[in-house]
């Protein structure tokens, strides 16, 4: 009896343990403190480093998921969780050094919430499965530098340059630049809406359907 007392304290402890650092709002770091700001589900959360806004939330919640040690910096692995029914889950990291110079990657991911982190010296590497079903993406994390499957990923939440552009980035958001077509914008966000799951290609594929609607 005294051991089965036991191993359910312990399984008690180990289980409290985890909670608490999915739900923690507060992570110190070796430049200071970040913290999540505003009520999960609100859509008005904010990452903060000591006391100054890095970036807003997209919707549900902001988490810490792990954090790592890569020479001087630390760099923490951060959950972005829209709350969307399309594509709920996209990750980012973010980096921190000594005296408190912040850099964020851009976002990744691909939608899945089982996100595999390790470290490998100075790298970090992160496997998720595809929504496919057939094998994971990989993502590597080096020099403040972020790749996917061997190519790096650029940060396409930076504002359009061709004028009436129409795009999808790697968050699943809709992106517009200038006056764009309306009909083509209405259609894009619609298509959005109706996937069920990504694959590779899909925003290509929606895009270029939509982008017929500018011969009619």
């Amino acid at each position: 009896m005294l051991f089965i007392f036991r191993l359910s304290l312990l399984l008690a402890v180990c289980s409290v343990g985890v909670s608490y650092a999915s739900e923690d709002k507060n992570l110190t770091v070796r430049g200071g403190k970040l913290a999540v700001l505003g009520e999960s589900g609100s859509g008005e959360q904010k990452l903060m480093l000591n006391g100054k806004k890095l970036r807003d939330g997209d919707g549900y919640s902001l988490s810490f998921e792990q954090k790592f040690t890569v020479g001087e910096k630390d760099v923490v692995l951060i959950m972005n969780n829209s709350g969307g029914t399309a594509c709920p889950v996209h990750y980012f990291f973010i980096s921190v050094s000594p005296q408190g110079n912040a850099k964020l990657s851009p976002e990744f991911g691909t939608c899945s919430d089982l996100a595999k982190p390790n470290q490998n010296g100075l790298k970090i590497i992160v496997n998720i499965p595809k929504m496919t079903g057939l094998g994971n993406a990989k993502y590597i994390y080096e020099n403040d530098i972020l790749f996917e499957n061997g190519k790096v990923i650029k940060d396409t939440s930076l504002p359009l340059a061709e004028n009436g552009e129409v795009l999808i980035n790697g968050r699943g958001q809709v992106l517009a630049s200038g006056n764009p077509n309306k009909n083509v914008l209405r259609c894009v966000y619609d298509q959005v809406e109706k996937e069920k799951k990504f694959s590779d290609g899909w925003d290509d594929r929606i895009i270029e359907k939509c982008n017929k609607l500018k011969l009619r």
